[in-house]
């Protein structure tokens, strides 16, 4: 049960970097530009 839990929690963190990373990009852009 603890790793299936720990599978979850992973998959949650690695999609919230995703998003987050794609949300510093856009932000990042314009300033970079």
């Amino acid at each position: 049960m603890r790793n299936a839990r720990m599978a979850s929690t992973n998959q949650e963190l690695a999609s919230a970097l995703r998003m987050f990373s794609r949300f510093f990009d856009l932000i990042h852009q314009p300033l970079a530009v």
